[in-house]
């Protein structure tokens, strides 16, 4: 296992180029041109590209749980869940290298397996158990809130993969924010009794 910091340079990196320049970009020698160091150096540490990939996601799922997890629960389980998704969007802005390594398609180039990055679905179960709790409150209709959650979940990604790719500004749409809060109210509204 690498020391913390040539295992953080070697995922920033990767990240950065797998978001600037795609798939493609991410190979051995360009990772290792990048770090100033041989290809041996990423081998030794990695064993392979697929190994850095994988790496590179578990990493980001792990960012992305802190920033969900930095999210306090209250009595008002609506609330919560609107400020879970605020966090969702602030991390996706924040960390688009690393987003796009999370949802871009990727896996498969290098032969890894979604359910191989143990802690992704954890980030998933935040948004079901929120919606859950929105449910039992009585906000939202009875339904089954795995479902209400991939319906939220893509809603928010939607809106965030056109606001990452700079679509809202390309076509002249100056306040997304407020498009954000109606989006939310709008779905809201939509699984309400």
């Amino acid at each position: 296992m690498p020391s913390e910091s040539v295992r953080e340079r070697v995922i920033d990196v990767a990240a950065r180029l797998l978001d600037e320049e795609g798939a493609a970009a991410l190979s051995t020698r360009r990772l290792a041109k990048e770090l100033g160091v041989s290809t041996m150096a990423v081998y030794t540490h990695f064993g392979s590209m697929g190994e850095v990939f994988k790496a590179v996601a578990e990493e980001a799922f792990a960012r992305f749980a802190d920033a969900l997890d930095a999210v306090p629960l209250t009595d008002d389980p609506f609330t919560d869940l609107a400020n879970q998704a605020a966090a969702y969007r602030a991390f996706a802005k924040a960390n688009g290298h690393l987003y796009s390594v999370m949802f871009g398609g990727l896996f498969g180039k290098w032969h890894v397996e979604a359910s191989d990055i143990s802690n992704a679905a954890p980030t998933f179960q935040v948004l079901v158990d929120a919606t859950a709790r929105v449910i039992d409150a009585g906000i939202f209709r009875p339904a089954d809130p795995i479902e209400v959650a991939y319906q939220l979940w893509t809603t928010l990604h939607g809106f965030v993969q056109l606001e990452l790719t700079d679509t809202f500004s390309r076509m002249g749409l100056t306040t997304a924010d407020r498009v954000w809060n109606q989006l939310l109210a709008t779905a809201a509204r939509g699984l309400m009794p």
